[in-house]
């Protein structure tokens, strides 16, 4: 039983992550074109952005991840990875809906 609800937490969390990564307003490239994250809390958010990360950008590493918030009100996480192929990028996730929400 746990291993099928895990497999359908796994599958149903690659879709969400999938529908968002086909928008190409959204490629994390800048704060404009932010990956809009949708989490109840900072427990689910988080893994949604690796996620993220981990489909569009395989093979590549996280290397830090910083926290901005914009004067509009939205919240941002910045994350700086080194791709599979040695370049550094930035990508930018949209997190109001889940920032300090535990």
């Amino acid at each position: 039983m746990l291993k099928k609800t895990l497999l359908l937490l796994t599958l149903g969390m690659a879709l969400l992550t999938r529908a968002v990564a086909d928008d190409p307003k959204q490629d994390g490239l800048s704060a404009k074109t932010a990956v809009v994250i949708v989490a109840k809390d900072e427990k689910e958010g988080p893994p949604k952005e690796v996620a993220w990360v981990q489909q569009n950008y395989p093979g590549s590493k996280i290397l830090r991840f910083v926290t901005r918030p914009s004067k509009e009100g939205k919240v941002y996480d910045v994350f700086f990875i080194k791709t599979s192929d040695g370049k550094k990028q930035e990508l930018f996730f949209e997190i109001s809906s889940f920032y300090h929400k535990t």
